[in-house]
């Protein structure tokens, strides 16, 4: 009887001590994750949310950081160039539980990109452009032109970008169809007119007035790309125009 009394004792105090305890909190965590391009003189960026640093990222070793929080925290994403005040990005956020939001930040002072760029579907039989109009040598006054398109063939493509500008602060986007089949398909060239003579515009005096712009490669169909159009390897009194195409 005295075992069975103990046994009922200890039952009843277990029962109480567990009735009494409180359950665990459940604590919930979201991520961001902030994938910085390695665009051309991008440099190192600085990440804050509000006043606190996340990190430092540098384009060429890492192109992406991840950063967990507790759920319901909030504030300001803002983004730097290293250690300046000078502002890339920045947006409100939200930790969302068990949830990543991604951010794809980009800056480039001679493509003149700086923000947050959008991760853009294009077909696979499709590219999708953005050009830069970067041409500046004091020999070169073309302030606004329009870029006529031809095929590998020399063939006009039938397509036009009417009023290209030198520091376009919202240049277009424009989408290209593949050219022919197959694993090379054609590539893409460009004559530029200058707006103000109606005249396409030559490399010299008596040179020729057709540029490379897409090569005939599969690698760039299915993608966004930027296209810086040129003059930056231009002698003191020579043309030098080229198109420089950063994929992303």
């Amino acid at each position: 009887m005295q075992k069975i009394g103990l046994f009922v004792i200890l039952v009843v105090i277990l029962f109480s001590a567990c009735s009494k305890g409180k359950a665990p909190e459940e604590h919930y965590f979201g991520a961001i994750k902030v994938t910085y391009l390695n665009l051309p003189d991008a440099g190192k960026a600085d990440i804050f949310l509000g006043t606190e640093k996340l990190g430092q990222i540098d384009p060429e070793a890492a192109d992406n950081l991840d950063f967990m929080f507790p759920a319901g925290k909030s504030g300001v994403l803002k983004i730097y160039k290293a250690g300046t005040t000078s502002l890339i990005a920045d947006t409100n956020i939200a930790i969302a539980a068990n949830k990543t939001q991604q951010f794809r930040v980009g800056y480039s002072e001679s493509l003149q990109i700086k923000g947050f760029i959008s991760d853009v579907n294009v077909p696979a039989d499709s590219i999708r452009i953005q050009f830069i109009y970067n041409v500046r040598k004091p020999f070169n006054p073309y302030p606004e032109v329009d870029v006529h398109l031809y095929t590998l063939f020399m063939e006009d493509a039938g397509i036009v970008i009417k009023g290209l500008k030198l520091n376009d602060a919202n240049p277009k986007v424009w989408t290209f169809p593949k050219l022919g089949e197959g694993d090379n398909p054609p590539g893409y060239f460009f004559k530029l007119k200058d707006v103000k003579t109606g005249e396409f515009i030559k490399q010299t005096a008596d040179g020729g007035d057709m540029f490379p712009l897409i090569a005939g490669t599969p690698d760039y169909y299915g993608h966004y790309l930027f296209v810086n159009i040129n003059d930056d390897q231009g002698e003191e009194t020579e043309n030098y125009i080229t198109a420089t195409i950063t994929v992303l």
